[in-house]
C-alpha cells in the first residue's frame, strides 16, 4: 500500500505535491479511480460512499487527497493519475449514491 502522508492544515489550505507518486507519467491507473477523482474534483464529497482498504486511515487520506487535488501543480492530467493512484491505494471500492 501507498504511504499514506501526514498533511499539515498549510498542505490543507493551499494544496500539496509533496507526497505525490513518483513517475507521474508513467503511472497506469484504472479508470475507475480516474472517474472517481473527476467526481470529487468537480462535484465534493457528497453523494459519494467509499470503502477503505483495511489498514487505510480514512480521515488520513482523504486529507491527503484533498490537498493532492487543491494544488495548483501538476497540470490537470497529472493531478488526476496521481490522485488517482492514490485513491487506488487507499479505497476498496466506491460508489456514486443517488438522491
Amino acid at each position: 500500500m501507498y504511504p499514506i502522508p501526514e498533511v499539515t492544515d498549510l498542505d490543507m489550505a493551499f494544496g500539496s505535491t509533496t507526497h505525490y507518486p513518483k513517475g507521474i507519467k508513467e503511472l497506469k491507473v484504472d479508470r475507475k479511480w480516474t472517474d472517481l477523482f473527476s467526481e470529487l474534483f468537480y462535484n465534493g464529497y457528497r453523494n459519494i460512499s467509499v470503502t477503505f482498504k483495511e489498514g487505510a486511515d480514512p480521515k488520513k487520506a482523504m486529507r491527503a487527497i484533498r490537498a493532492a487535488m487543491t494544488s495548483f501543480e501538476p497540470k490537470h492530467e497529472d493531478k488526476e493519475k496521481a490522485v488517482g493512484y492514490m485513491l487506488s491505494e487507499w479505497i476498496e471500492d466506491w460508489k456514486k449514491e443517488e438522491m
